[in-house]
């Protein structure tokens, strides 16, 4: 039985114009992406085992943290606060990472800080314990409240699901009428 060869430009056998090296190419760029995507992979499991032997400590030579609701964070200025929240957005950049919390306020995790396990695993809408000095942004920089929060020490309170268990991933537009009956908590109007 010979192998038939179908033309990618018309979807069909009958034209002739299908090759062999059409279609190894084709095979050659999945596998290469697949192994991109291992050693990847490889990668960041490797960071997080490595991030389980990083342990932070409080630094007792810094004032004590200062407990702040959001709405008054902003009249704290390059002092030494601690907001309990969940956080809405995580953007990483080379070794930083960005989150921002409940809209009202961006958080940097750099350094040490984000070299822990569970920076390295952490999760859309996990609620963060933090402690940091809060700094006006430097000018051409944008942020929420024009303030940024530098982070020296903090721990995860509660981590919330990932992978399928993730909200983003169990409601989204295409899904089937009673399925998102189903989930209608979820739903955001």
């Amino acid at each position: 039985m010979s192998t038939i060869y179908i033309d990618e430009a018309t979807d069909s056998d009958t034209t002739g114009q299908g090759t062999e090296s059409q279609h190894s190419k084709k095979g050659a760029d999945e596998e290469a992406k697949k192994k991109q995507m291992n050693l990847l992979n490889e990668r960041q499991r490797k960071r997080a085992k490595n991030g389980k032997s990083v342990v932070l400590t409080e630094d007792t030579s810094l004032p004590k943290a200062i407990k702040v609701v959001e709405t008054s964070v902003m009249s704290f200025n390059l002092t030494e606060v601690c907001p309990r929240r969940r956080y809405h957005n995580l953007l990483n950049i080379d070794l930083n990472q960005f989150l921002s919390l409940a809209g009202y306020l961006q958080v940097v995790l750099s350094g040490r800080v984000n070299q822990t396990y569970h920076a390295l695993t952490l999760t859309l809408e996990s609620t963060v314990e933090l402690i940091g000095t809060l700094q006006v942004v430097p000018e051409g920089k944008t942020a929420p409240g024009g303030h940024a929060l530098i982070v020296d020490h903090w721990q995860l309170v509660g981590a919330a699901p990932g992978a399928e268990d993730a909200f983003t991933n169990r409601l989204n537009e295409t899904q089937l009428v009673q399925a998102r009956l189903n989930q209608r908590a979820f739903e955001l109007v």
